[in-house]
């Protein structure tokens, strides 16, 4: 066991079928944990996902949950809604005094993307000391490309490159690939720690002290939508915090995330065989 205090904080809408099984998985994986604590926040579920949330209260020591209702109606834009939540979370982990000793915030993902995480890819983290926040990497493709930020390897919003290669009449099948599926790498697992401007991969852990006075944003300035994760993991950069990819961390692999790039991927290649004769 490391002598560390652990808060794993998750958002949650209809997730009936997913909830138990994610929460489980993490729980167990950040075992080595000397204590864990959980705080997950709902909105507008039809299903019986509060139910689910009860049960787990009742169950897991230290999980604590609060629903936030219907947010639908006053946040229409579904990345409003995510950041609102996001900062709901925030708002506890600052305020509510069981959890003044946290020492690390894991940022996690509870539709089942980390089903596959064990304690031995949670504690790789902790191999090194020269991080502020770890993301996980997955087997076979990388698929979070829309939080990620990267110099070189993603340096922009993949949807804004997409649609902007349509609107100068790239092929949608063409623009798609060049925009998201050309990025979607496979990180070997024992490759280096790939250090970001921005990453989340449906696991993020952040050390606690670096979580003052920010915010998530889910709406860019001209009112657009946007990736929570971007704004909020660039201001940590912009004071200084090191982020990583740690290839280590393997949360899971191809997911229903992933599937439409891999059917994008497919449509290129055979659009390739078809016009040029060539395979790739």
């Amino acid at each position: 066991m490391l002598d560390i205090n652990i808060l794993c904080v998750g958002i949650i809408r209809n997730g009936e079928t997913s909830l138990r099984r994610s929460v489980t998985t993490l729980d167990q994986a950040f075992g080595f944990a000397q204590k864990r604590q959980w705080l997950v926040i709902e909105s507008d579920s039809a299903d019986n996902t509060i139910g689910v949330l009860s049960d787990l209260q009742k169950e897991i020591p230290f999980f604590s949950f609060l629903s936030l209702g219907f947010l639908k109606n006053i946040l229409p834009e579904r990345t409003h809604r995510i950041a609102h939540c996001r900062n709901a979370c925030l708002d506890e982990i600052s305020s509510n005094p069981l959890f003044k000793d946290v020492e690390y915030v894991v940022m996690a993902d509870l539709d089942g993307v980390n089903d596959a995480l064990d304690w031995k890819a949670a504690l790789s983290c902790w191999t090194r000391t020269d991080w502020d926040a770890c993301f996980a990497n997955q087997t076979g493709a990388y698929y979070d490309i829309w939080a990620l930020r990267h110099p070189i390897w993603s340096p922009n919003d993949c949807w804004e490159m997409q649609s902007f290669l349509e609107s100068n009449g790239i092929d949608p099948i063409y623009s798609s690939y060049a925009s998201i599926v050309s990025r979607m790498i496979e990180i070997a697992p024992d490759g280096p720690w790939i250090e970001v401007d921005s990453a989340f991969g449906g696991l993020g852990i952040y050390r606690r002290s670096i979580l003052e006075n920010i915010r998530f944003d889910g709406v860019s300035l001209s009112g657009q939508r946007a990736c929570e994760w971007v704004s909020f993991n660039q201001t940590l950069r912009t004071r200084g915090y090191k982020l990583f990819i740690n290839p280590k961390m393997i949360n899971g692999g191809f997911n229903e995330h992933s599937e439409i790039y891999q059917q994008i991927l497919e449509q290129t290649r055979k659009i390739k065989k078809s016009h040029y004769g060539v395979q790739s």
